[in-house]
């Protein structure tokens, strides 16, 4: 069906599963939580709340039926697929599209490379390039909100979880800096697979025109 899969999971470092994902197929944004302490605060934003396992045989069984490409950016969300079912390690390599774009990025556009590099190490000792910072490249142009930036989504479900935990899972006592970060967490998973989309049509595109417009057969 030429259909394509884009997806991002959320978890902190402790997490032994993913705690939540987002899903664009064509222009449809799915968010499912899977980390039942979170339903309370899922049910307030009419999310979906599935376990993993079942998430990821529903997951392999629409790969499936739409002959479905899985595009993630990095390996990471591949290892957390297979890990969870390791029967379907074969499956999962087969339809796999690693959407990371730093070595596109080196052999492509080398000198936008070495400055997001630059800025990349100004940051932090061992910064790496990662997908938000070619998503604010002027080059790539992605309208990536203002009130995301520096937002840090573990901090985020930890935040959740454990007000959610002292108050008995009621998602209406939990503070409103809470529900703030909630629903900032919903839309920084969204825009990070919007935003990955985005960025593997901007090579695409630059690779068309470096052709001149002829499509190879």
């Amino acid at each position: 069906d030429g259909v394509v899969i884009w997806l991002d999971f959320e978890k902190t470092m402790t997490d032994s599963e993913t705690a939540m994902g987002c899903e664009l197929v064509n222009d449809a944004l799915t968010t499912i939580v899977y980390d039942a302490q979170l339903a309370p605060a899922a049910q307030q934003k009419s999310l979906a709340v599935m376990p993993f396992r079942e998430y990821v045989a529903d997951l392999a069984q629409r790969v499936r039926a739409h002959n479905a490409l899985l595009a993630a950016y990095t390996m990471a969300e591949h290892k957390v697929l297979v890990d969870a079912d390791p029967t379907l390690a074969a499956f999962w390599h087969s339809v796999y599209f690693n959407a990371r774009a730093n070595p596109w990025f080196r052999h492509c556009q080398p000198t936008v490379q070495d400055r997001l590099e630059a800025e990349a190490a100004a940051k932090s000792d061992f910064g790496s390039v990662g997908l938000k910072d070619y998503l604010l490249a002027p080059e790539v142009r992605y309208p990536y909100p203002k009130r995301l930036r520096g937002f840090e989504p573990a901090k985020a479900l930890r935040l959740v979880r454990e007000q959610l935990a002292a108050k008995n899972g009621q998602y209406g006592s939990i503070s409103d800096t809470a529900k703030a970060r909630w629903t900032k967490l919903i839309e920084y998973n969204e825009h990070d697979v919007k935003g990955m989309r985005h960025l593997v049509e901007y090579m695409m595109t630059w690779e068309e025109k470096q052709r001149g417009h002829t499509k190879p057969h």
